[in-house]
């Protein structure tokens, strides 16, 4: 079968080319931004906690509208961004006031390395995503794909980006040889 290259969809252009729908990402982070400066009290860790579970709920809630359900929705220019959003935007928020035990959890040596790779994710990502599900469709029911994908698709992008910085590491290394 034909695997149509995302951005002959109707939904890429929508989520990723169209700019009022990166419009509602931007406005989604001002409001959070205006409503933690106009928020006169001091940041709790239960206050923290619950935006953490609130973060935890939208994150259930667009898991199951990707596994579950078979809409436009569960498409991969809306599951990246739409279904997300709003998990994502209590997150940040959560981790603006930085008292909660998610906060504490992701705060770790581990996860702030794997953070500090986030510019070389990003470059690489979508290309380790579409060869992952390019060489799996071969081999695995495409129904099974979107189970196994996300988590290896992370596993090879880390790789391909300590990979990277290990090569740019050596190349300094041997101009100032």
């Amino acid at each position: 079968h034909a695997i149509i290259p995302d951005y002959w969809k109707f939904e890429y252009w929508l989520c990723y080319i169209f700019p009022p729908a990166r419009a509602v990402d931007f406005v989604i982070g001002c409001c959070m931004a205006a409503i933690y400066l106009k928020s006169k009290e001091e940041s709790t860790r239960r206050k923290s906690i619950c935006f953490e579970l609130t973060g935890i709920a939208f994150l259930a809630i667009g898991l199951y509208i990707y596994w579950m359900t078979d809409s436009i929705l569960t498409s991969e220019a809306f599951r990246y961004n739409q279904i997300f959003i709003p998990a994502a935007a209590f997150w940040v928020y959560a981790f603006v006031l930085g008292k909660g035990p998610l906060v504490k959890l992701m705060s770790n040596r581990f996860t702030l390395y794997i953070g500090n790779l986030s510019s070389d994710f990003f470059l690489i990502h979508q290309n380790v995503i579409r060869f992952t599900t390019l060489f799996l469709s071969y081999f695995i029911a495409m129904s099974t794909i979107k189970y196994i994908t996300p988590v290896l698709c992370f596993a090879l992008t880390v790789a391909a980006c300590l990979i990277w910085k290990w090569l740019q590491q050596h190349v300094r290394l041997r101009r100032k040889a």
